[in-house]
């Protein structure tokens, strides 16, 4: 993934999990549980609308790959929300490198930026 300065993050705290935040995408509040299971190695995500009806349960960070791309429902966020790592160093998503040097990043749209770099 190329000028990942471009794109927006969404920043996960290991040291909280498993915990629950909100955050606002396309416009609309969700709710994120995120949990880890270390007995396999896998953090997962369940999303939650604004009145905290279940949408996904355990859906895994998968390094690359889009959370919800296989699922199908139209509370879903449009957001494009895919965890790699920009130096493009990694090819997993690990408690290590999660936050390190993996981010999951919101792919959806640039981050509109002045001359300087500064945010719009």
């Amino acid at each position: 993934m190329e000028q990942t300065e471009q794109y927006g993050y969404i920043e996960i705290d290991k040291t909280l999990i498993p915990y629950r935040f909100d955050i606002t995408l396309a416009g609309d509040v969700f709710f994120f549980d995120v949990r880890y299971a270390e007995t396999t190695g896998i953090f997962t995500i369940d999303l939650y609308d604004a009145d905290e009806e279940a949408i996904v349960y355990g859906e895994p960070l998968v390094y690359g790959q889009a959370l919800f791309e296989d699922v199908v429902d139209e509370r879903l966020p449009l957001n494009r929300l895919v965890p790699f790592d920009p130096s493009g160093n990694e090819s997993v998503v690990t408690f290590q490198n999660l936050g390190d040097t993996v981010f999951l990043f919101d792919v959806s749209e640039p981050i509109e930026t002045d001359e300087s770099g500064d945010t719009l």
